[in-house]
């Protein structure tokens, strides 16, 4: 079966006049899933194996969301201006309908585009997805600095915000050889292993980089919009989701993937044991094969 190469630095120029950056993996001539990365990512975010992408007759589409890796900043985009994005790229690429995947930060991205464009989508899953966190409770389970940072997002203007990530977008540009996401001691054993193995660190300083290639105001914008009301209500969602997520998971808690499964008026939950954020990792046949399914 013939592997797509040399893919990862594709790039379409949207109607309103900016740069929308994409890669492409697995089978060209598979079925297409859109690939929405996780915060901080870019469109170099995957598993590492891209042969079980290939094997299952995948054809994979990772994007670099407004103002990550090679796309263009979108000033004062919302969440649900994503959804527009994704169609144009659609139409460029020739495909009508594609199944669609978010991880982490993505999921709230994948969940525009469900309510957005049900009929585009053949299959919507989440992958330890954040929820929204305008109810009671939502940030329970969170490690401290995460409900700090969150708090801290909320109470000041976002220009502000952008002050707490740019040292570490300078640490990246300075050593990229060094660049690597921080795993607290705190952190789930299965997150802890994952970040351990080579193939994976491999795959996370690229992404990294790509993730602050233009400094941290992507990130700290994305922090902003995920923070805040989200544009659409999940009750309004009808198209199925599949979620998948790690009952110890302290980046997005089990509670608020549980709130988001049962608000949705059509999902397919799957929680797992002992795995983390990082289910992904070990789970992506499966996530894959139900996506293609």
């Amino acid at each position: 079966m013939p592997t797509i190469s040399n893919t990862t630095d594709k790039v379409l120029q949207l109607r309103d006049g900016r740069v929308l950056a994409y890669a492409e993996y697995g089978d060209p001539a598979g079925k297409p899933v859109f690939y929405f990365h996780g915060l901080p990512g870019s469109r170099l975010q995957r598993h590492p194996d891209d042969s079980i992408a290939t094997e299952l007759g995948a054809h994979i589409v990772t994007i670099d969301r407004p103002g990550f890796g090679l796309s263009d900043f979108q000033p004062g985009r919302k969440l649900v201006d994503w959804p527009g994005d994704v169609a144009q790229l659609a139409y460029a690429l020739n495909i009508d309908q594609f199944a669609a995947i978010g991880l982490s930060g993505g999921g709230p991205y994948l969940l525009a585009c469900a309510y957005n464009m049900p009929e585009r989508i053949t299959s919507a899953t989440v992958i330890s997805g954040m929820g929204p966190l305008d109810w009671p409770g939502s940030m329970e389970g969170m490690t401290p600095s995460m409900r700090l940072g969150i708090g801290i997002v909320r109470r000041v203007p976002w220009e502000l915000v952008r002050l707490a990530f740019e040292p570490t977008a300078r640490m990246v540009h300075l050593n990229p050889t060094a660049a690597k996401k921080l795993v607290p001691n705190s952190a789930p054993k299965a997150d802890r292993e994952a970040f351990a193995r080579p193939e994976i660190q491999a795959i996370d300083r690229k992404d990294l980089i790509e993730a602050f290639r233009n400094g941290a105001r992507a990130v700290y914008w994305e922090i902003v919009l995920l923070t805040t009301p989200w544009g659409f209500r999940l009750e309004d969602i009808h198209k199925k989701i599949h979620l998948w997520h790690g009952d110890e998971d302290t980046t997005v808690p089990p509670n608020l993937a549980r709130y988001v499964a049962r608000t949705l008026p059509d999902c397919e939950p799957r929680f797992y044991p002992g795995e983390g954020h990082t289910l992904m990792y070990n789970y992506w046949r499966e996530i894959l094969t139900v996506a293609l399914s």
